[in-house]
């Protein structure tokens, strides 16, 4: 018994040795192991394993995913700003937490430099299997063409102190799934932080939500806004006519640059809402006061 006791903490404690956080150097291919560094840069560390932390902090370069790879987390602009750009044949799968736009270090002759940007080309994707914060210490931008999914809660320009803005734009073909809480200018869908978050769902993207808070206000807190444009969808579990309306009374969900312009519809077989902009003739019905929200049976 004592020797498997021995054994395990042996297996333990390599474990957790194998775990770095690192960082790239300048602006690459993912796959060029002799630019992952140690965070200090300058220990080359070869390509990062699925234990790791790995950071796009240096000198605002951008890090080009073209393989799968599994990591632990990873940041977007940590002191300095950095992208990461997954290409049509790259998969990222992270197990932990992700920042976009962590707490870069602000640079007034260029406003870009503290910038955290996630790009995902039609085709790529990427799996965080827990929560991501979009614009948390700095601000943050995800343009997603692939595909972007989540376990855990979407906060953006979530920090206490930082008015830092998160965006996110779910472009032509892009899906973004978020597997719990939504929160935009918030980090617990009840009262507000200093940043703001702004979502795109652009023409031909798809934002699939789990919940939000139904009061019309914890979720997409004053200065947010969610933004559907053309025939972007969004899509919400459950019947969410009676909140979605609570929202666009409030001012925080838009159509076409149109504060409200949207149209909301409940199917109770797929126990799913779903939110558009509403055809040309719905528009005059709402532009006399009118707010299309239909359930189906």
């Amino acid at each position: 018994m004592k020797k498997l006791i021995v054994l395990l903490m042996v297996v333990c404690l390599v474990g957790s040795a194998s775990a770095a956080t690192l960082r790239y150097v300048g602006s690459g291919p993912w796959e060029n192991g002799a630019n992952w560094t140690a965070d200090n840069g300058a220990t080359p560390y070869g390509l990062p394993l699925a234990t790791d932390l790995v950071r796009a902090n240096w000198g605002n370069g951008t890090i080009t995913l073209n393989s799968t790879q599994a990591i632990s987390q990873f940041q977007l602009a940590v002191n300095e700003g950095g992208t990461l750009a997954v290409a049509a044949t790259g998969n990222l799968t992270a197990a932990l937490g992700c920042n976009i736009g962590n707490n870069g270090t602000y640079d007034p002759l260029d406003p870009s430099y503290d910038l955290g940007i996630l790009d995902i080309a039609a085709g790529g994707g990427v799996q965080v299997n827990n929560w991501v914060m979009l614009g948390n210490g700095t601000d943050g931008i995800a343009n997603v063409s692939g595909t972007l999914g989540m376990t855990g809660h979407l906060w953006m320009g979530c920090n206490l102190t930082a008015a830092a803005v998160g965006i996110l734009n779910v472009d032509d073909g892009g899906v973004v799934t978020v597997g719990a809480q939504l929160g935009l200018g918030t980090i617990d869908a009840i009262g507000p932080r200093a940043g703001t978050g702004i979502i795109n769902v652009n023409d031909g993207g798809l934002l699939n939500l789990d919940r939000w808070n139904g009061n019309g206000d914890g979720s997409i807190q004053a200065g947010s806004m969610l933004n559907i444009n053309g025939t972007g969808v969004v899509s919400i579990r459950g019947d969410q006519l009676g909140p979605l309306g609570l929202y666009i009374a409030n001012g925080r969900i838009s159509g076409d640059g149109i504060v409200g312009n949207v149209a909301g519809t409940y199917d109770a077989g797929a126990n799913l809402t779903t939110i558009v902009v509403p055809e040309p003739a719905t528009m005059v019905l709402l532009g006399l006061g009118g707010m299309l929200l239909r359930r189906k049976k």
